[in-house]
């Protein structure tokens, strides 16, 4: 029982840490470009979607070139690079290097968090549509999703892309699947 009251405490300590360097906001404003392809769009509905599961905060989609919203939200900047003027001209302010097939790779993405005018921004950007919704797999991965709200870390800078080109396939059995999961031999037939 002491055991367990410790390790109680060190988990709730942790917990404490990671939430203090979390920013809870009750509105969530994702951005697309201008010539978002149709993936992108239902990237950002996907995104909409998980965000307000279980009621999370109000979730409004626009482009790059509507109007901005006057409440206090965290704008995400959502897309490819090609197709979003705002996420392009920032990335070349910060002189951060563009994506590409080679930098992170395929299916690779950037996100990336930032103020602008005291505005929390997260920055999505995917190197192409694949990357997008892998980019939003990553934020609802870092996304904790309350009742009336949703917090995210207050710094984010994940820049990478997928190690192998198929993945979640098995041709064959290996000697390791044999031995260490002890999985048996193919069925005779």
């Amino acid at each position: 029982m002491r055991l367990f009251r410790s390790g109680l405490r060190v988990v709730l300590g942790l917990y404490a840490v990671c939430a203090s360097q979390a920013s809870e906001f009750s509105s969530v404003e994702i951005r697309m470009g201008s010539r978002a392809t149709g993936i992108e769009s239902k990237c950002a509905e996907l995104l909409k979607s998980r965000l307000t599961e279980i009621g999370g905060p109000n979730v409004r989609i626009a482009r790059e070139t509507d109007p901005a919203s006057d409440q206090k939200v965290i704008v995400l900047w959502l897309g490819m690079i090609t197709s979003h003027d705002a996420m392009a001209a920032r990335l070349n302010a910060d002189r951060i290097k563009p994506l590409t097939d080679r930098d992170p790779g395929p299916e690779g993405f950037l996100v990336r968090s930032y103020s602008e005018s005291e505005q929390p921004v997260l920055l999505v950007a995917g190197v192409d549509q694949r990357g997008v919704l892998y980019a939003v797999g990553e934020i609802l991965r870092r996304a904790i999703v309350n009742p009336n709200s949703v917090s995210f870390p207050d710094s984010i800078n994940v820049r990478t892309a997928p190690a192998f080109e198929v993945r979640g396939t098995q041709f064959g059995q290996s000697g390791v699947a044999k031995r260490v999961a002890q999985v048996r031999d193919w069925t005779d037939e």
